[in-house]
């Protein structure tokens, strides 16, 4: 049986925090269709790391302003829409912030 791309992340606008990882898209299962992170604005915290990988048609990480705090490290890769600039200067900003698990950032639109 295969999985169903994942197209919205709505439905989840009450959840304020994540105590394990949070993983959008995968080295097995990448996502095509997710455009938008919207619907984690309200998420200030997750206690594992945070993989976002293979999201071929999401173009920004609006949705992720309020986190804060990362307790595992952070990758972002390979979602071709999304440049390595933008998702740079998310990282950067939770550094800024206080984070100090490992960041990549590679793969995405230069």
């Amino acid at each position: 049986m295969e999985a169903s791309p994942l197209v919205t992340l709505s439905g989840l606008e009450n959840l304020t925090r994540i105590g394990g990882d949070l993983s959008i898209g995968s080295l097995g299962a990448s996502n095509e269709a997710l455009i938008s992170l919207a619907g984690l604005e309200s998420i200030t915290s997750i206690g594992g790391f945070v993989s976002i990988f293979g999201n071929a048609a999401l173009t920004s990480l609006t949705g992720l302003e309020n986190l804060a705090s990362i307790g595992g490290d952070l990758s972002i890769r390979r979602s071709g829409a999304l440049t390595d600039s933008s998702a740079q200067a998310f990282a950067d900003r939770l550094v800024a912030g206080g984070f100090t698990g490992s960041v990549t950032v590679s793969g995405n639109q230069q």
